[in-house]
């Protein structure tokens, strides 16, 4: 008798599988026959063919299952108390493992094999987790090298998707991740691939900076050109996109991510969610940091913020916020003389019940303001924004009336490109003769640069500890060589 009748006859000694008491013990047999029905034959091919019809002649089968898987009768009875059967199983997917060496030229049987496989990780996550081993992947991966079989790689593909390869060394993950690129090559297989690479991402983020090691965006966008017109396919771009632009890209990398994205919003559908993702990605790739958004792609952004979609609206929103926060001059620019923009901010004030929109909509208000003069704020009552904001001091939780509280009164302006803009402002306290001075140096994205305070008594005229404060800025000034300073003076009442 062959290593592997010897295995299978073990597992009908294990008694731990069945419940003698239980009324339910005819069918535990059955379905332990289902698993381990092999029967003594003289060849690996031949026991393989004898197995699948063993279980088809075990099984009460449901009409229309799919020949040699686990069906919906099997699938219920093992979900059932599944933690006892976890043992089992992963013997029973390492004998499999074992077997499928020497299918290596036989595609069907190994097609079989890949299926049982599968079906078993669809059983339960748990059961995912354990019989996933690392001896296992690695197999897999080896398949999907050595077979050009599409239903085998798509089939290695979804186990993958289901395992853990962060418990695998990284040679078999940057294997692993390199043949999931290779097959989004392939129109049979390039959905199940890039839903693979998402969900390894996913469980183990360290797993988005390989993939996108491994060229993955050029061929993302490959895809889209091909087979962009499906919506599964839009989807499954727009979630590959949230999880790429999670990771720091290189400035070419960030190019090709922005022309996708910017291509996935251009496209028109009943259903949005394509959309959502897409903004979703650009909120990743512009959080603190400027990103090279055309004035094309940035009027769209704009444009999708009155979307009857409340879903995209937001996202678009949030996209617009971090380029108020972190964009170019020009684009804060663009925002501030667009008339219908701020109407659309002050009615979001006053109709959506969302506190993140309030907080939102006013830290954009502040920000362009911060760039604008006074005319800026001639702007706001024309558009209903101060009133609004007025409203919102009554009503709002605190974080948002202090959001609302600053909005337009900082009107601190950028200084030219490559100078730095020293603010000084003073106090005076009349009552004891004390008086103080601060100083806030920032560059012309308005980073810190330097700040100080100090205080000094003796003083009752404004003027002087203005011409001290004046004196002080420009002693710091001098000691920065090879820059242009701007200082600006105000009194605090």
């Amino acid at each position: 008798m062959n290593k592997v009748n010897k295995m299978t006859l073990n597992y009908h000694k294990d008694q731990s599988f069945e419940d003698e008491n239980s009324s339910n013990s005819k069918l535990i047999h059955q379905v332990k026959g289902f698993l381990f029905g092999i029967v003594p034959v003289s060849s690996p091919d031949d026991m393989f063919l004898q197995f699948v019809n063993r279980k088809k002649d075990l099984l009460p089968r449901p009409p229309g299952p799919r020949f040699g898987q686990f069906n919906t009768f099997v699938k219920e009875r093992l979900s059932f108390n599944i933690q006892r059967k976890i043992p089992i199983l992963d013997a029973y997917v390492r004998d499999l493992m074992k077997f499928s060496e020497s299918l290596k030229f036989n595609v069907r049987q190994l097609s079989n094999v890949m299926d049982e496989i599968e079906e078993i990780v669809r059983l339960d996550p748990r059961v995912a987790e354990v019989v996933l081993e690392p001896v296992v992947l690695e197999r897999i991966v080896k398949i999907l090298r050595e077979i050009d079989d599409k239903h085998i790689k798509v089939t290695a593909a979804y186990i993958l998707s289901a395992s853990r390869l962060d418990k695998c060394n990284a040679v078999i993950i940057n294997k692993a991740i390199q043949y999931l690129v290779d097959l989004m090559h392939d129109d049979y297989t390039v959905l199940r691939a890039m839903y693979t690479l998402i969900s390894l991402a996913r469980a183990y983020p360290g797993h988005a900076s390989v993939i996108v090691e491994k060229n993955a965006l050029n061929v993302a966008l490959d895809v889209f050109t091909n087979y962009g017109e499906g919506y599964e396919t839009l989807n499954c771009v727009g979630n590959f996109m949230v999880m790429v632009c999670q990771v720091k890209l290189s400035p070419d990398e960030e190019r090709v991510a922005l022309t996708i994205l910017d291509k996935i919003i251009q496209v028109e559908h009943r259903y949005h969610y394509h959309i959502v993702r897409a903004c979703d990605a650009l909120q990743y790739l512009s959080f603190k940091k400027h990103v090279e958004l055309e004035e094309h792609a940035f009027k769209r952004q704009i444009a999708l913020i009155f979307h009857n979609n409340d879903e995209v609206a937001s996202s678009a929103l949030g996209v617009v916020g971090n380029i108020a926060r972190w964009g170019r001059d020009d684009q804060l620019q663009i925002l501030a003389k667009d008339s219908k923009f701020l109407q659309y901010l002050g009615k979001t004030m006053t109709c959506q019940p969302k506190e993140f929109l309030y907080k939102e909509v006013c830290q954009i208000i502040s920000e362009i303001a911060a760039a604008q003069d006074g005319a800026f704020i001639q702007a706001l009552e024309e558009a209903g924004l101060i009133d609004n904001l007025c409203s919102l001091l009554e009503v709002a939780k605190f974080d948002v009336k202090m959001e609302a509280a600053w909005d337009g009164l900082e009107k601190w302006r950028k200084p030219t490109a490559e100078s730095i803009k020293i603010n000084t402002d003073v106090a005076m306290f009349a009552e004891t003769g004390c008086y103080s001075l601060a100083f806030v140096a920032r560059d012309f994205n308005g980073e810190l640069v330097w700040a100080r305070a100090c205080c000094g008594a003796g003083l009752t005229q404004p003027e002087v500890a203005e011409a001290i404060g004046l004196k002080e800025a420009l002693s710091w000034s001098k000691q920065q060589l090879g820059q242009q300073h701007i200082i600006s003076l105000r009194q605090i009442p």
